[in-house]
C-alpha cells in the first residue's frame, strides 16, 4: 500500500512537475523579452500565472514529502551539524521575501555549541516551513524570534520559533499537525497550503527522537517548539514510525 502511494506520487510529481516547469519558463522568458512592451495589466497577467505555476510546485512537492516520511523508503543520512549554522542558512534563503515583507527575523541562542547528529536536509526542511509559516502569518513590518538553548532540557536541543501573528486556537493546537488539516484561520485569511507541511515537519522530527508542538506566546503570537536530541539519544538511524505517526524508539537500530 504504502510502496503503491509513493509510486503513484512519483508518477503524478512527474507528470505534473515537467509541464510546470517548462510553463514557468516561457512566463519568464515573456517577462524578460516583452516587458518593454507589454502594458503593465499584462505583466500583471504574467506575474498571476508564475505565481500560481509556484503554488502548484509547492503542492507537488508536499504531496511528495508525505509520500516519502511515510514510505519503506525512508531513509536519513546522519551527520553532525550545527543547528545554529543551519538556521541561518535557512534564513539567509528566505531573506528576499522577508525583505519584501519588511520583516526581521532574531536568532538568539545560549551560547553553547549546538551540535547534533541529525540529517541536515530534512531538518533544514522542517526549519524552512516553520519559518516560512511564521512569515506567512505574521504582519509586516514585523519580527520573528528564534530562540535556540540546550538548558531546557538534558539531553535535548530546544528550538523555538515565535511569530507575530494572532496565535492558533488552543483547540487547534494538536490538529494542525494532522495530514490536510488547516486552520480557520488559514481558511479565512486564503493562505495557500493543503495541510501537509507541518505534518510532514512532524513525521520527520519523530523520526528523529524529537518532539514537536505549538502553543502561544504570552504577549502575542503562535511559538512553535522543536526538540532534538544530541549525545546518547541521537538515533543513527531512523526509528520505525507507527500508524499514529509517532517514532517507536524500541525499534530503533544504534
Amino acid at each position: 500500500g504504502k510502496q503503491f502511494l509513493q509510486d503513484q506520487l512519483d508518477m503524478i510529481a512527474h507528470e505534473l512537475g515537467a509541464p510546470l516547469t517548462i510553463i514557468a519558463g516561457y512566463v519568464e522568458i515573456l517577462r524578460e523579452a516583452a516587458a518593454d512592451e507589454l502594458k503593465n495589466e499584462h505583466l500583471q497577467y504574467l506575474n498571476l500565472i508564475s505565481a500560481k505555476v509556484d503554488h502548484l510546485h509547492v503542492i507537488l512537492k508536499n504531496l511528495f514529502n508525505m509520500a516519502y516520511v511515510e514510505s519503506d523508503n525512508l531513509r536519513l543520512v546522519m551527520q553532525p551539524v550545527n543547528i545554529v549554522n543551519l538556521i541561518y542558512n535557512v534564513v539567509a534563503e528566505m531573506q528576499p521575501k522577508i525583505n519584501e515583507r519588511r520583516q526581521q527575523i532574531q536568532i538568539k541562542c545560549d551560547g553553547e555549541q549546538h551540535i547534533i547528529n541529525c540529517d541536515r536536509l530534512h531538518i533544514g526542511q522542517v526549519f524552512t516551513h516553520l519559518l516560512d509559516n511564521a512569515s506567512k502569518f505574521s504582519p509586516h513590518a514585523s519580527t520573528i524570534d528564534v530562540m535556540i538553548s540546550a538548558n531546557s532540557r538534558p539531553g535535548f536541543l530546544h528550538i523555538a520559533i515565535t511569530d507575530s501573528g494572532t496565535g492558533i486556537p488552543q483547540n487547534e493546537q494538536n490538529s494542525i499537525f494532522q495530514r490536510f488539516y488547516r486552520t480557520k484561520f488559514a481558511d479565512s485569511m486564503a493562505h495557500s497550503g493543503v495541510g501537509l507541511g507541518l505534518y510532514t515537519a512532524r513525521r520527520m522530527v519523530e523520526v528523529h527522537n524529537g518532539e514537536i508542538w505549538c502553543d502561544n506566546s504570552p504577549h502575542a503570537g503562535a511559538v512553535f517548539h522543536v526538540m532534538l536530541p544530541f549525545g546518547k539519544n541521537t538515533p543513527a538511524s531512523p526509528g520505525k514510525l507507527n500508524q499514529h505517526g509517532s517514532a517507536n524508539y524500541a525499534q530503533i537500530i544504534a
